[in-house]
Formats: structure tokens, C-alpha cells, sequence
């Protein structure tokens, strides 16, 4: 066998090449129109960070952005969308809701998508994402502004508790060391401010856990519902007719150097 003289005999009969990879593409086309077809639905969310504070790096706005994502698609929101589904008519499993859906991040824009063989089914669980995911980052937000709140009060309260002070000693003499206490917290006692910071910390570590990682410098809005869907997407077409046309062209091969 050489390859080479196998080349120049399919090449000398290129059209024969060219028919088969022909029908195999048109094989692939006919095959992707003959399976059932796929509705997809999207819904648009935009995030934003608040820069009128502080300028801030490139590692906080990935976190921030990060934790919407992990949200976004944490089990607890896909389960509340599986029970507002089903509470609008729409009986869907979990499976069925996760093998559909999916989310991609543009800079500040949010696309959640869903694929569905029904396309008001597709409509509805994208809408319900969305939503869901809104009241859940909304709902994060107010517990990380309210941690920030904290914050500055433990900090206050913890700038009430006494340091040492350690006076420049004086020749051969052993230093002394003395408590010195906040003038805005005179008329404190200690247990007061122990008290106050024990319960401003159990607060803030509360608060903190609820916002789930979400910053307070994020801004949410709903900005695209999701509309339901008059045609199929083209899913895999390409593939297919790709795969058809090269199988074509192998069995044109075949038979060439088989003539």
C-alpha cells in the first residue's frame, strides 16, 4: 500500500469525494432536523459595583463577582425555581431543571438561560431563575449592609477597652505599666463593654454568614424577562453536518482506492 498513490488515485477522482462528503453533510443536516427540537429562554440580570466609595482591585471585583455566580447557582436558589415552577403549573424535576440551565457572566451582565423541549417551560424556569436569584442577592445585600454597620460598632467598641501604656522608665528603674481608657468611654464599665462587643460580635458574625459572601459595594436590577420562544435553537447543527461530510469523505476514500 502507498499512501502516496492512494492520494493521486482519490484525487483524480475528486468528484466522487466531493458527492460523498456532499451527502454525508446533507445526512447530518436531514439527521438534526429529524430529532426533537430544543427551546431556549433568556433572562437578563446586571451587576454593578458602587466605585463611588473607594477605588477597588482587581481581586475585589472578581470576589464580588464571584460570589453572585456561586449564588446564583447554589442549590438553595435551583430549588426554590424547581417550587415556583411547580407552583405556576410547570411540573419539572431537579434533573430536568439542571440539565437545561445555565448562566454566563458578561462583565456586569448576567445571562440565565434555559433549554427545554417546551418552550413555555423554557420561558417560565428562566423567569423564575432570574427572579429568584434577584430576591436572593437582594436579601444577601441587606444582611452585608447591615454587617458593615456592625462592623463600625464593634470597632468603637472595641477602641473602649483598655491598653497599656508603657511610661519611658527613668534610670535604674524598673518600668511601670498603667491602663489607659477612651475619653468617649469613661462612663462605661468594663462588663458594659464587654457585654456590648460580645453581643455586637455574635451580631456581626450572624450577619455576615446570612449575606453569603455577597459585598455591599453590589447593585442588582432585573433588566430582560425571559420571553418565550417561537423557534428551536440550532443546537449541534454544524456538528452534525461537519461529522456527516468527514464520514462521507472517508467512505469516499475507501471506495476510490477500492475501484
Amino acid at each position: 500500500f502507498s499512501p502516496l498513490e492512494a492520494i493521486e488515485r482519490a484525487f483524480a477522482r475528486w468528484w466522487i469525494i466531493v458527492f460523498f462528503a456532499g451527502l454525508g453533510g446533507i445526512g447530518g443536516w436531514v439527521y438534526h432536523h429529524f430529532r426533537p427540537p430544543v427551546y431556549e429562554a433568556k433572562a437578563v440580570m446586571v451587576v454593578i459595583i458602587d466605585f463611588s466609595k473607594r477605588e477597588y482591585t482587581q481581586y475585589e471585583q472578581d470576589y464580588a463577582f464571584n460570589t453572585v455566580g456561586a449564588l446564583i447557582s447554589s442549590t438553595k436558589v435551583k430549588d426554590q425555581v424547581i417550587s415556583k415552577a411547580q407552583a405556576l403549573g410547570v411540573q419539572v424535576g431537579a434533573n430536568r431543571f439542571t440539565q437545561g440551565a445555565s448562566f454566563e457572566s458578561k462583565q456586569s451582565v448576567w445571562e440565565m438561560r434555559v433549554r427545554d423541549a417546551d418552550p413555555y417551560v423554557a420561558a417560565t424556569l428562566a423567569n423564575a431563575w432570574a427572579e429568584t436569584a434577584y430576591d436572593a442577592l437582594l436579601q444577601a445585600h441587606e444582611h452585608a449592609l447591615l454587617a458593615e454597620q456592625l462592623y463600625v460598632q464593634v470597632s468603637a467598641w472595641q477602641a473602649c477597652l483598655p491598653t497599656y501604656v508603657t511610661p519611658t522608665p527613668k534610670p535604674n528603674q524598673k518600668p511601670q505599666f498603667s491602663f489607659a481608657w477612651s475619653k468617649d468611654c469613661e462612663h462605661y464599665s468594663m462588663e458594659e463593654i464587654q457585654s456590648n462587643l460580645a453581643r455586637l460580635s455574635s451580631d456581626l458574625a450572624s450577619e455576615q454568614r446570612q449575606s453569603q459572601g455577597i459585598l455591599s459595594i453590589l447593585e442588582f436590577s432585573l433588566a430582560e424577562e425571559a420571553s418565550v420562544p417561537d423557534k428551536p435553537i440550532i443546537y449541534n447543527q454544524g456538528n452534525l453536518v461537519f461529522a456527516g461530510a468527514t464520514i462521507g469523505m472517508v467512505i469516499s476514500l475507501w471506495a476510490v482506492n477500492g475501484l
